[in-house]
């Protein structure tokens, strides 16, 4: 005797309308979570407490450049091709050097300072704005105070 099947009903389409709502609203929070400066994607705002508490700070995006700096990299330089590029391999070295202090991470950091014409009053701008607990002034100036630069590559 053959198995019959009965068969299944049909799915109705309000069952659908709740997971059809949850999925556009989430993408709706989602892309309100995306900011663009300049028509650049920028990491969101970092909590000031969170961003201070550890020398590495915030940084979502994990692109070694705290999120804050990131923000300040785009509102500054982003109009800009070469400064903004110049302006974020600064950051990174001089990021790398805070975090983990070495011959190596000075010395890359001393050539981009040396090395390129990103210009000196807007290092200067970048370094404030990186250096701005005591903990990192204290790592920046024990850094720069032995450091020896092996010249340009």
């Amino acid at each position: 005797m053959p198995i019959t099947r009965k068969p299944k009903p049909p799915i109705k389409p309000f069952f659908f309308l709740p997971v059809l709502l949850l999925i556009i609203a989430g993408a709706l929070v989602l892309s309100a979570d995306v900011e663009e400066i300049n028509g650049i994607k920028v990491p969101p705002s970092p909590d000031k407490i969170a961003n201070r508490a550890t020398i590495a700070g915030v940084d979502y995006n994990n692109n070694g450049i705290r999120d804050d700096i990131e923000r300040l990299i785009v509102r500054e330089f982003g109009t800009d091709p070469e400064l903004y590029t110049l302006a974020k391999i600064f950051a990174i070295k001089e990021q790398a050097m805070l975090v983990q202090p070495s011959a190596a991470t000075i010395n890359e950091y001393l050539i981009v300072i040396s090395c390129t014409n990103f210009p000196a009053d807007k290092a200067d701008v970048l370094t404030q704005a990186l250096l701005n607990t005591e903990e990192r002034r204290a790592i920046y100036g024990a850094s720069m105070e032995d450091a020896v630069f092996g010249g340009c590559p």
